[in-house]
């Protein structure tokens, strides 16, 4: 009886035992399949198997786990040993469902082909790049590299995935806004190669800029000096920031361009940018300066006309009706033809003085509606005369145009002085042609002559009351045109090159 007691108790704590090593071998499991140890289990319908990751110590853990890296090892037929928790973060799932599972969950239809290839050969290493698939439905672009080891009796390999998604993001980021900023950007080689150009950079520049060379394709001229500006030069010191250029197009025109350049990445190899090149269209603020500066001389002046104008004006004609006084009398008989002159003088220092106060910025205009083509009309045989007087033709090109509200006779002074000018630019037989047609939202005034075209020194300074190239002139013709413009709410633009220069006046529709 005393023994069956015994036998009981032995049994108690043989149970007891037992109990003490479940619990200790389930902490084990759980461990496992939290990866907190280095071996891996594998659960099926028949029973738990249990793999010990030899040769694994306390330093390759760390370093595994502190990668920035994805990692996991994987056997021979797929299945991952261990991943660490960069793995998971990349394919958005738990540890315990992701250790003992077959990689090919998170590969695509593709990329499961290439990478069972790989497992199945004899190759070493291996390297590409795809996408993971996760559990939110999502892909994830990594590079995975591969490398083989033979342990003990059994060859794993080791994956180390890198994610790319944020590099993904920054190349989107980056390409949005080289394609969609209205600057022209230029990449070029360590040669000076052009090997990528941005949409704004094609349309300001053509779009066979790629394969050319900087230099030769996009010639420009620094605007201190008017010396070539080369990219090489400028890039001697890795950078050329803020340097003021023109640009001249091939039908003759001209940009004024600000240059940014600078190296990044200085290397040999030709299909790698070396520099970045950035241009800034600075015409448009060169234009309104010019004009702004323009109308603030002609403000001045049309001040100092309507100040001293009139005063001038009246002791002038004081001085011409005393020489006409004196003219007649027998005495001066011999001085008549000095008399003459000096009265000549003073009617053409009155004309001046007339043409002085068209400047007054208060001048007052009358607007009324009508027709371009009716103005010409009428003033086309006066200006006919003065062709076939200096040994020129005329001819108009008259379209079908909007009526529109304007100061007759200033629109007479203004064709009148723009023709005049024309035709004493014009050799022997030249020709002017005064055209009207519709643009947009404006009407425009053509007038076009055949002479050598005006000298860019003379061009800037163009309007500029008192500048002239004649002899004879005062230097107010022009002058006044661009205020008649200005007080018709009008542009005047000049279009020259040696074949002749014509004037456009691009009136505003209401």
């Amino acid at each position: 009886m005393l023994n069956e007691y015994q036998s009981v108790d032995a049994l108690s704590l043989e149970n007891h035992k037992l109990r003490r090593e479940l619990e200790e071998a389930n902490r084990i499991l759980n461990a496992i399949k939290q990866g907190e140890i280095d071996a891996f289990l594998i659960s099926n319908n028949l029973d738990d198997q249990v793999f010990v990751l030899k040769g694994a110590d306390h330093i390759y853990r760390v370093l595994v786990e502190e990668m920035h890296e994805g990692y996991a090892t994987i056997t021979s037929d797929g299945t991952i040993l261990f991943c660490n928790k960069n793995f998971a973060d990349i394919v958005k799932a738990p540890l315990q469902q992701i250790i003992g599972s077959p990689i090919y969950r998170f590969l695509k239809p593709h990329d499961k082909e290439a990478f069972a290839c790989y497992l199945s050969s004899s190759q070493n290493s291996f390297k590409v790049e795809c996408s993971l698939k996760t559990n939110a439905n999502f892909c994830s672009p990594v590079i995975l590299s591969a490398s083989k080891i033979t342990i003990e009796e059994d060859m794993l390999t080791c994956l180390v995935v890198t994610d790319l998604t944020e590099q993904r993001r920054i190349q989107m980021f980056t390409r949005i806004i080289f394609n969609q900023t209205k600057e022209p950007i230029i990449a070029c080689n360590s040669h000076g190669q052009i090997i990528k150009t941005n949409p704004a950079a094609d349309l300001m520049l053509g779009n066979q800029l790629l394969g050319n060379y900087f230099d030769v394709a996009i010639p420009l001229f620094l605007e201190s000096d008017g010396t070539r500006y080369t990219l090489k030069q400028a890039l001697e010191y890795d950078s050329s920031s803020g340097v003021e250029v023109t640009f001249v197009r091939t039908d003759g025109g001209s940009l004024n361009l600000i240059i940014n350049a600078g190296r990044f990445n200085p290397e040999e190899d030709d299909s790698v940018i070396d520099c970045v090149v950035t241009l800034t269209d600075i015409t448009s603020q060169r234009q309104l300066y010019s004009e702004l500066t323009r109308f603030d001389r002609f403000n001045l002046i049309g001040e100092m006309a309507a100040g001293i104008g009139h005063e001038v004006r009246n002791p002038l004609t004081t001085v011409r009706g005393y020489l006409q006084l004196f003219q007649q009398r027998p005495k001066f008989a011999d001085q008549r033809e000095q008399f003459t002159t000096m009265i000549e003088e003073l009617d053409r220092a009155n004309s001046i003085i007339t043409e002085f106060l068209s400047l007054a910025k208060n001048k007052r205009v009358e607007l009324k509606p009508g027709n371009l083509n009716g103005t010409i009309h009428a003033l086309f045989p006066l200006l006919q005369a003065d062709a076939f007087r200096l040994g020129h033709q005329i001819q108009t090109d008259i379209g079908d145009i909007s009526t529109l509200c304007y100061d007759d006779k200033e629109i007479r002074q203004l064709i009148l002085n723009i023709v005049r000018n024309g035709m004493e630019a014009m050799k022997v037989s030249g020709l002017i042609t005064i055209a009207t047609y519709s643009e947009n939202d404006k009407i425009v005034l053509a007038i076009k002559d055949t002479g050598t075209g005006i000298p860019q020194e003379v061009l800037d300074k163009l309007g500029t009351p008192f500048v002239t190239t004649k002899e004879s002139g005062t230097g107010l013709g022009l002058s006044i045109c661009y205020r008649i413009a200005e007080r018709h709410n009008a542009k005047i633009k000049i279009k020259t090159s040696t074949a002749g220069t014509t004037f456009f006046i691009k009136f505003s529709l209401p």
